[in-house]
């Protein structure tokens, strides 16, 4: 595999050993913890501005890339073109990768600090945000994460299984992570054979009973988060037809040309998908699909029901929301239920304290 080419052998005594000596070499030492693109990044930059300085780059992963390698979805391989320049740095004389090791698991922080002229911290985020939501530890109620680690291969995520025995699935928010997600859903499996996406998540995928997927945003089509590129790949999926409602852009068209070129772009298309009449290929196309994603603006999650069991997820209570006209929103005092097996939560993510040396603002 591409380790091979990538990850120099290691000779002894193990490198850990070697970087953690007791007295520091005459060049700048420098541990970067976190091998994933800002780890790399910084890695790039600091061996071009001093080339006589050694950088040790530490993982907790057995492998290197972070998200590059196991967040970017599996049909998107151009995104992880960067992994090309990460190669060569990686390959670099004077950059070392040390897999296998977490900080405040198997080295320290004290223990790093003591050993190396400086310590950059590029680990990112590891916990995803909770809707803090009644029911919200009821089974099949996961963060997308966990999905997007699932058909990516990350380690630990082998033998995971997703509740798709539901014809609706609701994912919370409307970022480019839950678009992927919609769509690694809705996708026919012979299209996803052809990328590298997981045989776990083929498998599941060919049993799935999903019909109909459900965004979930609490504000409008101007705050929406995800990009054109995802927005127009799923209103241009095989096999699905996209659900809008029209309500949700009562005046958004009068706006458009007051917004930033990216974001009129985005928003001329949601409102061409919503508003305007689709041409004769897009309505025969959509006429004949067997699934279907929605995008519901303008309402908030409140709580989550179980069914039958009293265990598992069946329903989500939906409080619906206007415009406040400062680009937030009020509730108007209406809910509604939406039935639903599956429910993924794509809010964002949060850092933890990686090592209790480490300075840490746990408010934010």
């Amino acid at each position: 595999m591409f380790l091979s080419h990538i990850i120099k052998s290691l000779p002894p005594p193990s490198l850990l050993s070697r970087c953690l000596a007791t007295s520091c070499p005459p060049s700048p030492h420098i541990a970067v913890v976190g091998a994933g693109p800002a780890g790399y990044y910084a890695t790039q930059h600091i061996a071009k501005a001093l080339p006589t300085s050694t950088i040790d780059m530490y993982e907790k992963l057995p492998v290197p890339y972070g998200l590059v390698r196991y967040g970017v979805a599996p049909d998107h391989p151009e995104v992880k073109n960067c992994i090309t320049t990460f190669s060569k740095t990686a390959l670099s004389k004077n950059v070392n990768f040390i897999g296998n090791t977490a900080l405040g698991r198997e080295v320290s922080l004290d223990r790093l600090m003591s050993n190396y002229h400086a310590v950059l911290l590029t680990y990112g985020t590891e916990e995803d945000r909770l809707l803090g939501l009644e029911g919200e530890q009821l089974n099949n109620v996961l963060p997308a994460r966990d999905l997007v680690s699932l058909y990516n291969g990350l380690p630990g995520y082998e033998e995971m299984t997703v509740n798709l025995d539901t014809d609706t699935v609701m994912i919370v928010g409307v970022g480019n992570v839950a678009l992927d997600v919609a769509r690694m859903i809705l996708t026919p499996v012979d299209q996803l054979r052809q990328t590298d996406v997981t045989e776990s998540w083929l498998e599941q995928l060919v049993r799935s009973r999903v019909e109909r997927v459900v965004l979930v945003g609490r504000r409008g089509p101007l705050q929406v988060s995800f990009t054109i590129k995802e927005l127009r790949e799923l209103v241009k999926l095989e096999g699905t037809r996209p659900v809008f409602c029209k309500e949700d852009y009562d005046g958004v068209r009068d706006q458009v040309a007051k917004l930033d070129r990216p974001r009129k772009r985005l928003t001329e298309l949601l409102v061409k998908t919503a508003l305007d009449t689709p041409d004769q290929k897009s309505q025969e196309r959509w006429s004949q699909a067997r699934k279907e994603w929605e995008l519901k603006l303008f309402r908030s999650p409140l709580r989550f029901l179980a069914g039958s069991d009293g265990v598992s997820v069946n329903s989500a209570v939906l409080g619906l929301n206007r415009s406040d006209g400062k680009g937030g929103v009020e509730p108007v005092g209406r809910e509604e239920t939406l039935e639903c097996g599956l429910v993924l939560r794509s809010v964002g993510y949060k850092s933890v304290r990686a090592d209790p040396g480490l300075v840490f603002d746990e408010e934010r």
